[in-house]
């Protein structure tokens, strides 16, 4: 319960522009994240939710840039958090937490391209 609390504070903090850069950019907020949605069991959809919306509003501020590693690592569990869902059933939250999650998968930008081998 603390942890589903504590995110639900998170979601308002990430909706404050002037919040964004601090939680985005001086914390490890984005790691922390992908890390409880990718260990947050299935069976808690409301928990999963909450993680990917206070990730959706830290998107939401272009100045506010992610390491690649912490938009690799978002990747990642979305798509597994999306295909989870999926397979488990097809309730209202579940149904949420796949919208906003694919909407998250949107918002980032495109993973750069590999380096092409050297000649």
């Amino acid at each position: 319960d603390l942890v589903f609390y504590s995110c639900g504070a998170l979601v308002n903090l990430a909706a404050d522009s002037e919040c964004i850069p601090r939680l985005a950019g001086s914390t490890p907020a984005v790691q922390k994240l992908a890390k409880l949605l990718g260990d947050a069991p299935c069976n808690d959809p409301m928990l999963q939710l909450v993680a990917v919306k206070v990730l959706t509003n830290l998107s939401l501020d272009s100045r506010a840039a992610w390491p690649m590693e912490d938009m690799e690592l978002v990747r990642g569990v979305l798509a597994q958090s999306i295909a989870d869902s999926q397979e488990v059933g097809d309730d209202h939250e579940r149904q949420q937490l796949i919208d906003l999650a694919r909407h998250l998968q949107g918002r980032l930008p495109a993973a750069p391209d590999p380096p092409a081998p050297a000649a």
